[in-house]
């Protein structure tokens, strides 16, 4: 009893949240909107105001983003989910805040978000949101079909773990990798020192943030030991600093001590380029050079030309983890479906009447796909 009235409590305080949010975007009271927010919050917007993937952060920085897509998309219809995980109290990257799933509508389809809010220092015990997540789920008049809801044998339904993945900002996210990044060094500190004895050369990333970190930056740099690093320390496989080699001669490397290692194999891992050399073989260079740099993080904290359109109409890119792509090929066939109607900003049928009131005719879409062996290129008719 007393666990339902703490969640009952917790919900009325972010449905009176959204409630003031909603007022505030409908009515375009800037000074509403800023009582919501910290000062130092981000909003993350998957396709459902922008039609882009992006993060916004500070406070002047949203009430602008907000202030220019609301009149476009008109949100409303903000409320917590019934269906979904109910409001709760969360430590995220070590911090407490109330966590909560909510829903809502726009000119253009429905979506869900997730919203923490920590308490304000400078005034009490009000709350204010510390992160945003909107994000699109479908668009108007067509329907979801992914067999909803799947859970686990415990903890929130697969579907509403994906939700929270997708809300986990890049600050946040640095942050929660650096502490388990910490956590790890713990647990294996018999190993690492070992390694570290016969001369192996530790990186925990940069800033401290792990594998999981150079896997998103560089697509690289690590792996996960399974016997070799035992292996190492043991001595049953030798060790030797590339730095100490002077190069290489037909007996083996040749040493800076003048000495010869001697070796009938050499297998050199090194060359490898990122997919940006992939789409210039592929598709030549002025298809690359539209594109740009692909993977890794742009100045708007998201991972660059990933999940969204492109420098080249048409050319689309999935990559990563199988989490990864479950939960983005949802937001990715929402862009194409959305180009396909003419809805998408910038696509030659977005403004054309005809495709406003139509939104969602049957219709035969041409899709095309290209495989490759780390992404897939994904075009669809932008128009015309």
């Amino acid at each position: 009893m007393l666990a339902k009235a703490e969640t009952n409590s917790v919900a009325t305080t972010v449905d009176r949240w959204l409630a003031q949010f909603e007022r505030a975007l409908a009515e375009r009271d800037d000074v509403l909107l800023e009582t919501l927010f910290h000062a130092d919050s981000h909003w993350r917007d998957v396709l459902a105001l922008t039609w882009g993937i992006r993060t916004v952060s500070g406070l002047d920085a949203i009430v602008k983003e907000l202030r220019a897509h609301v009149g476009r998309a008109r949100p409303a219809g903000f409320r917590t989910a019934p269906q979904r995980t109910a409001p709760r109290h969360v430590t995220r990257a070590g911090t407490s805040a109330i966590e909560a799933i909510f829903q809502f509508e726009t000119a253009d389809g429905r979506g869900s978000g997730v919203l923490r809010l920590t308490p304000d220092e400078n005034h009490g015990t009000a709350l204010k949101a510390r992160t945003l997540l909107t994000s699109l789920d479908e668009l108007s008049g067509a329907t979801d079909h992914a067999g909803r809801p799947r859970s686990y044998s415990e903890g929130p339904p697969l579907d509403d773990c994906d939700l929270i993945t997708t809300s986990i900002l890049l600050s946040l996210a640095r942050k929660s990798h650096i502490l388990l990044t910490e956590q790890a060094k713990s647990l294996d500190s018999t190993l690492l020192d070992a390694l570290e004895r016969v001369g192996f050369k530790l990186d925990f990333g940069e800033d401290g943030t792990g594998w999981q970190f150079k896997y998103l930056t560089r697509g690289g740099g690590y792996y996960f030991n399974v016997g070799c690093s035992d292996l190492i320390v043991e001595g049953e496989i030798g060790l030797v600093q590339f730095s100490d080699i002077a190069g290489f001669v037909s007996e083996g490397a040749s040493m800076r001590t003048g000495d010869t290692l001697a070796a009938d194999l050499i297998v050199l891992a090194t060359g490898y380029k990122g997919l940006e050399h992939q789409v210039s073989g592929l598709f030549g260079d002025d298809v690359a050079a539209r594109v740009g740099p692909i993977w890794g993080f742009g100045d708007d904290q998201e991972l660059r030309n990933m999940f969204v359109r492109t420098g080249q109409p048409g050319l689309w890119f999935i990559a990563g983890s199988f989490a990864q792509c479950r939960i983005y090929s949802k937001y990715l066939g929402l862009q194409i479906k959305a180009c396909e109607a003419g809805l998408l900003p910038g696509s030659a049928r977005f403004w054309t009447p005809r495709a406003r009131a139509a939104r969602f005719e049957p219709k035969r879409t041409r899709t095309r796909i290209k495989m490759t062996s780390m992404s897939v290129g994904v075009g669809c008719r932008e128009g015309g």
